[in-house]
Formats: C-alpha cells, structure tokens, sequence
C-alpha cells in the first residue's frame, strides 16, 4: 500500500470580529461592583449581540490575548486608575487577575500593547474608552504617542451613576450610525439632561459636567458628574 502522508497542521483558528471589547476590572481591595453592571448595560444599550466581548476582570496578558485572536474595533475599560494602596506614581490602568488581585502595568507597555493593533499598524482598534477617574494622562499617552486615534476618558473624579449612564448612551449612539463626536456630544448632553424629584417635588436636574473637586456657592446646583473628554490624534 502507498505510505501514509503525513498529517497536515490544522489552519489556524479565524479571527473573530468584535465590535467592542470590554473589561470590567473590579479588583479585590477596592472592589467596584458596578463596573460589571456597567458592562452589561452598554453591550445591552449597544445591540451588537455576540459581537460585544466582556471580560469580568482580566490581567494585561489577557488583553493581549484577546487583541490578539480577536478583530477588535473598540475597547472600554470600567475600573480604577492607579487604584488605592498602588506604590507606582503615575498613573495607570488597574487591571485584575484571577481573585481579583490588583495588577498594574507601566503606561508605556500599555501604548505599546494597544498600539499593536490599531490601523496604523493592520489592525482595526481605533477607539479606547477609559471609564475612570482622572484618566486623561493615560488617555493622552494613547493619542500622542500614535497608539490610538480615538480616547473618551475622564478629566477629573467622575460620579458612578453620571459615568455609566455617559458610557452607555455613547456606545448606543455608536450603534446607531452616529461618529464619535456624535456620540460624544449626545452622550454629554443625556447626562446633563437627567433630572429627580426635588424635594419639593418639582424635576430637577441631577447632574451637570464638572469637576467635583471644584468649590460652587450654588447649594441648589446639580450634584458634579465629572469632565469628560475626547481626544483625537492629530488635534
């Protein structure tokens, strides 16, 4: 009988596509337990089904691998920057490995990772969204260095609830058609626009966008959400 060919190698596995990839890192000293709420919401509010990937916690390495088998457009991280107890002065991203213990990696290995696969370099990562507070230097990073193209972070301290509700109407705007200035500015003005019972039962407004830390004489004014910002590279 004719020799047995030899076996031939399985084909690699096919990229998957994903429009949003999402990492709700609540690590274990300090826990958040919306930021998985937080995910659910947005892939919800998204309507992009299986092609939303949420990760309840995650180490860096397992970023890496997710970017690596995965086409991934879009990332948003939910969790803390330079989270409490952290010995490092800058900032950076907190992420969690298996029992939520709390892992930070330098900002400049994080550009470099993310940097990896955005179109400049073949791939089709081309938004970051750091939902946590004071996010912008790592943000910025991101866009100066060439990393990213497109940041949402935060400016400031950001309140939970305004943060949230911020993220997911930008990601269903997204889902929608509408850019990422777009969506931006619409995801802006829903969280200035939500409004509570006062108490003396007429609707006011909740929240408007500013920084917490920031003194106001107005003891009437609407609690502080935060500052957020997009930054794009090139601008």
């Amino acid at each position: 009988p004719p020799p047995t060919p030899p076996p031939q190698p399985s084909p690699p596995p096919p990229f998957r596509a994903c429009e949003l990839l999402i990492f709700a890192c609540s690590p274990m000293h300090a826990p958040l337990p919306a930021a998985g709420h937080e995910a659910v919401e947005v892939a919800m509010a998204s309507s992009w089904g299986r092609r939303v990937h949420i990760s309840f916690g995650g180490s860096a390495a397992d970023l890496a691998d997710e970017l690596t088998t995965t086409r991934t457009r879009r990332f948003l991280f939910s969790g803390h920057i330079n989270a409490p107890l952290s010995s490092h002065e800058r900032k950076t991203l907190g992420f969690t490995k298996s029992g939520g213990v709390l892992e930070l990696i330098e900002p400049e290995q994080l550009v470099t990772l993310l940097g990896q696969h955005t179109p400049s370099n073949g791939g089709d990562l081309d938004l970051v969204f750091l939902n946590a507070c004071c996010s912008d230097s790592i943000g910025r990073a991101l866009v100066e260095r060439g990393a990213v193209p497109t940041v949402v972070c935060w400016q400031t301290l950001c309140e939970d609830k305004a943060a949230r509700f911020f993220a997911r109407t930008f990601f269903h705007a997204l889902a929608l058609g509408d850019d990422y200035g777009a969506a931006f500015g619409k995801a802006q003005l829903a969280v200035s626009s939500i409004t509570a019972r006062g108490r003396d039962g007429a609707m006011v407004r909740m929240f408007e966008l500013r920084d917490p830390m920031a003194q106001t004489s107005d003891s009437k004014a609407p609690r502080a959400a935060g500052v957020p910002v997009l930054l794009r590279a090139g601008t």
